[in-house]
Order: C-alpha cells, then sequence, then structure tokens
C-alpha cells in the first residue's frame, strides 16, 4: 500500500515511511515580514527557499484562506499553482467524544488550582500584542473603578496541553491580534474556541472573504479598540451569551462545509492516479526530510523563553491507500481518498415477521336478569245481596 501524509507547518517534518504529502498550508504567506518571533514562520519572502521547495514536492498544496489562495496563484510557478486547492479550516473540538468538554476540563484537579481568568490572550507575544494586553488590563481597571465590575484579564506564551485548555475553559472573552501587518484571519486559532461556545473578539484582517464569513460569530473591530469591544463584553452577558451560540452555530456549519471541500481536492488525486500521473518515486520527499529533521525538536514557535522547553509538533498521520494516492476527520487530519473499489453487496436477511397471537376473546356470560313477577290482581268477588225476606203476612181465618 501506499502512504499519503498530510503535513501542516511549514517546517513540520514529512514521516519517512510516507510515499508522498500534502501540505496543508497554514502560514501568513501572504502578510508582511516579521523578525517580532523568537521562532515560526517570518515570511513567504523570495529567500524562504526551504518552503517553497517543500510546496513544489507536494503531491497537493491545501490553502484555507481565499485572499492567500490568489496570492500563492499569482506568486509561485506554474508546477506548484496547478496542485493548488481550497480547503477551508474547521475544527472537530466539542463535537466530538475525543475532546474533553469545558465541563470536564474544569473538574481536573489541576485545573482547580489554576487562578481564574474572564480575559484571556494566548499566542507569541510579539511588542504589539504585549502593548495589547495593557490596554486590555487598563480597560479592566476602568471597569472596575467606574462600575464597580471585578474581572481579571490574563496574557500567556509558550503555554499548551492541559494548562492551557484549563485558561480556555475558565475565561469569558478571548481576543485575538495579528503577528503582523496585512495578516489573513487566525481561524486555526478562533475555530477551536468557537466549536466550545466561547465569545472572540478579533481585529479585521486582510481578507476580506473570509472575514465575512465569520461575521455575527466574532466579534470584529480594529486592534485599538480591541479592549473596549473586550469591556462591552463582560457588562453586557446578553450580548456575549448571543456571541457565543452563534459562534458554536457557526463551528457546526464550518465541520460539514468543509468536508465538500476535501472530498472534491482528493477526487482529484484519485483521478490522477487512475491517470498514472503520480510520481513514481519519493525522491523529492527524502530531499526535504532532512531539513526537516534538524528542526522538528527544537521548534520554539509560540514563546518567548530564551531557552524554550520543545513545543510538540502535530504528527501528521500517514494513510495507507490502495493506489498510489488517502472522509474526512476534523482538526485537520489525513482523509482516505475516495477511490472506487467493489463493494459487496449485501444481501438482504430477512427480517422475521411477528405472527399475531389470537388473543381469546372473552365470551360474555348471560347473565340472569331478574323477570317480575305481576303482582296478582284480586279476582273481584260478587257478593249477592241478602234475598230479601218475605214480611210475614197474618191472614185472619174467616169469620164463621
Amino acid at each position: 500500500p501506499t502512504e499519503i501524509a498530510i503535513v501542516f507547518r511549514h517546517d513540520s517534518f514529512v514521516p519517512e515511511t510516507a510515499d508522498f504529502y500534502i501540505q496543508y498550508q497554514m502560514e501568513q504567506v501572504a502578510a508582511g515580514q516579521t523578525d517580532d518571533l523568537v521562532g515560526g514562520f517570518k515570511g513567504f519572502s523570495a529567500d524562504n527557499a526551504q518552503y517553497r521547495k517543500k510546496l513544489a514536492n507536494a503531491m497537493q498544496v491545501w490553502e484555507w484562506s481565499p485572499r492567500q489562495l490568489k496570492y500563492l496563484s499569482s506568486t509561485l510557478p506554474g508546477n506548484i499553482t496547478k496542485k493548488l486547492h481550497y480547503v477551508p479550516l474547521w475544527s472537530s473540538v466539542g463535537t466530538d467524544d475525543f475532546y474533553a468538554s469545558c465541563d470536564e476540563i474544569l473538574e481536573r484537579p489541576s485545573c482547580q488550582d489554576e487562578a481564574n481568568v474572564d480575559v484571556l490572550f494566548f499566542g507569541a507575544l510579539t511588542a504589539a500584542r504585549k502593548q495589547l494586553c495593557d490596554s486590555v488590563s487598563a480597560e479592566i481597571k476602568r471597569l472596575e473603578l467606574e462600575q464597580g465590575l471585578s474581572f481579571t484579564s490574563k496574557c500567556i506564551s509558550g503555554v499548551f496541553g492541559a494548562t492551557l485548555e484549563c485558561n480556555i475553559c475558565k475565561a469569558k472573552v478571548l481576543y485575538s491580534d495579528h503577528s503582523r501587518k496585512g495578516a489573513v484571519l487566525e481561524a486555526h486559532r478562533i475555530n477551536p474556541l468557537l466549536a466550545i461556545g466561547k465569545a472572540v473578539v478579533s481585529a479585521k484582517s486582510s481578507d476580506d472573504v473570509l472575514d465575512s464569513s465569520y461575521s455575527g460569530a466574532v466579534e470584529f473591530t480594529t486592534s485599538e479598540n480591541i479592549p473596549k469591544a473586550v469591556s462591552c463584553l463582560l457588562s453586557d452577558e446578553a450580548a456575549r451569551f448571543k456571541l457565543e451560540w452563534n459562534g458554536y452555530a457557526l463551528a457546526q456549519k464550518m465541520k460539514l462545509a468543509a468536508q465538500a471541500h476535501v472530498c472534491q481536492a482528493l477526487n482529484s488525486l484519485a483521478s490522477a492516479a487512475r491517470e498514472n500521473a503520480l510520481p513514481s518515486a519519493k525522491e523529492a520527499l527524502q530531499n526535504y526530510v532532512p531539513y526537516l529533521y534538524e528542526r522538528r525538536l527544537t521548534n520554539t514557535t509560540n514563546t518567548t523563553d530564551p531557552d524554550p522547553t520543545p513545543v510538540p509538533v502535530p504528527v501528521p498521520v500517514a494513510v495507507p491507500v490502495a493506489v498510489p494516492v488517502p472522509d474526512p476527520t476534523p482538526v485537520p487530519v489525513p482523509v482516505p481518498v475516495a477511490v472506487p473499489v467493489a463493494v459487496p453487496v449485501p444481501v438482504p436477511v430477512p427480517v422475521p415477521v411477528p405472527v399475531p397471537v389470537p388473543v381469546p376473546v372473552p365470551v360474555p356470560v348471560p347473565v340472569p336478569v331478574p323477570v317480575p313477577v305481576p303482582t296478582p290482581i284480586p279476582t273481584p268477588v260478587y257478593i249477592a245481596p241478602p234475598s230479601p225476606q218475605p214480611t210475614p203476612v197474618s191472614i185472619a181465618p174467616p169469620s164463621p
């Protein structure tokens, strides 16, 4: 069988057991260059030859931003642009039993020991983001002084796993700002928050099409106005609850909508396999793996610690397929290619039809009805009146 891996980051390694790979392009390629990051992707300038080489060697390149798809189509050479596919991001968090719910996370002893937080930012702390954190903290203090509302805020960097999950679940409002000018919406950061029903405030991005698809589910504003937008949601529970429900509903829709794009991309790959248009060897893959081998254990993305703990890089899953080619599962992970195979036709098994059991019908027993006995009518007795007794007549004897 042939193995095709789906890899995500610009510096994530390709499993050496894989024959081919698909690059899910996750970086801010259309944004400006930045040097204000300790690690991670700094820019897609002409000198980023390694990432361009990685895109060129991929069987397909998936892009989640309409603006960046247009940028790559006009920037990269034809041998790469013909492999570009639009596959929007989605999240399976909150929709799969594999992931713990916030209720379960908050019940963990380690989470109960964590201090409560109402407003949270997490990610690499650039100079602009640090300033934004200070502005949000100042706005929180203003709420307490002027309205008597007490809230807490926190900005964290280099925090992952159970600790990050705990902080996210405790927060009422989370906010996001871009790491560089011209960036598109950080959908990979926002989607999991919407999937668990969190209220999110974000700066508007350079991708108007992408932003419009999140309208009503994310509170968009300018970077400068984020503190005010956060305080409004804190003081207006009805508005916050509405935003949470809208975000959760959108997360469910995105999961379904993305599947059509994944299937379209994989069907294209299956067609290429049937036409024998796939590479016959993985020479290009072997050339690229050594570069990644040095970086995969020293990745310092999303941390400001000068001696950071190695950050775990998502390990792409290699999917075995029947031909040189991989139902999409969320987050995104490798998905098996829809390759026509002979599917055995199931033989219908006769389902026993229940035979109605005759229920004995009770025969009515005649109940004797008392027949009224007619009251005998007395026969009238005729009593004859007594015969009149003859009155004795005295007859005088004749005179002599």
